[in-house]
């Protein structure tokens, strides 16, 4: 495994025109460079570039994200070493996970990866490739606030860095990311008409009767719930609840989200945005709409 040394990352580092927010600050100027220093081998690196983006991603959630101090040199090595060695176990793991599910041998099926936003999902794809017997989703939470773009450094100061790291080019605002603008007063219904948009390209890749399971929080679940449950049935879906799985009073499955930031742990209001809804949903084309 090649580890870069701090002398020849920043001997061969060039100041990029990014806007990085706080990491342009001179106190984090060493670490910016050490972080993006990379990109020189990248011709070395080859077919490795996505591996290699993926550790410094990580590299630099643990060394900056909500971080009170600025990392040494030292520390930033040790970190790399760590995520590295972490990361390509994971990877290697993996792989052996696969063989031993498809018992070593050639799958018959193909498998298909696509990126890209749910509203436009068959456009990409032809509908007749398309008839899945379950879909798993999890969309952004409603007027939760979630930084998918940005780490908090020395405080709450914000830098993009995750995305230069990841290669992410063009639309990058929160917005874009959250399915509608946290400031507005027309939030809500800016999420809504978005989610309408998903669920109704969506089912069309269902079987009749497919399930569809999603993961979902509200930072308003009395009025954000019942407009998305009326989406639903509007798109010929019918809600599947199992006893065994109930852990709210409504005979639904609720749990604490993991890992919440301190902030908002700490706020008024993330009684309700510090929880996770389960929904199940069972696709009925010929139900009327509600």
């Amino acid at each position: 495994m090649k580890v870069w040394t701090a002398h020849s990352m920043l001997a061969n580092r060039k100041e990029e025109a990014f806007n990085l927010g706080v990491l342009d600050s001179s106190e984090l100027r060493q670490v910016k460079s050490l972080l993006l220093a990379w990109e020189s081998l990248a011709a070395d690196i080859e077919s490795g570039e996505k591996l290699a983006r993926l550790i410094l991603l990580r590299v630099g959630q643990r060394s900056l994200d909500l971080r009170q101090h600025v990392p040494s040199v030292d520390e930033i090595r040790k970190t790399l070493i760590e995520c590295a060695e972490a990361t390509c176990h994971a990877v290697l793991d993996l792989g052996q996970d696969i063989q031993i599910s498809w018992n070593m041998k050639k799958p018959t099926g193909a498998v298909r990866v696509e990126c890209g936003r749910a509203e436009n999902l068959l456009s990409r794809q032809p509908r007749r490739r398309i008839a899945a017997d379950l879909l798993l989703f999890s969309p952004p939470y409603p007027g939760v606030h979630v930084l998918y773009q940005k780490w908090q450094v020395l405080g709450r100061r914000e830098t993009p860095l995750p995305f230069v790291l990841a290669g992410v080019t063009g639309k990058t605002s929160e917005n874009y990311y959250t399915m509608g603008d946290r400031d507005a007063k027309t939030a809500t219904e800016q999420y809504m008409d978005n989610y309408r948009k998903i669920i109704t390209e969506l089912k069309r890749t269902l079987k009749p009767g497919g399930l569809m399971v999603q993961m979902i929080g509200f930072s308003k679940p009395l009025e954000q719930l019942p407009q998305l449950l009326q989406i639903l049935r509007q798109n010929g879906f019918e809600e599947v609840r199992y006893k065994s799985l109930a852990t709210g009073d409504d005979g639904r499955l609720w749990r604490g989200v993991p890992g919440l930031k301190w902030y908002s742990a700490t706020r008024s209001s993330a009684t309700h945005s510090s929880r996770e809804l389960v929904l199940i949903h069972r696709h009925r084309p010929s139900a009327p709409d509600c």
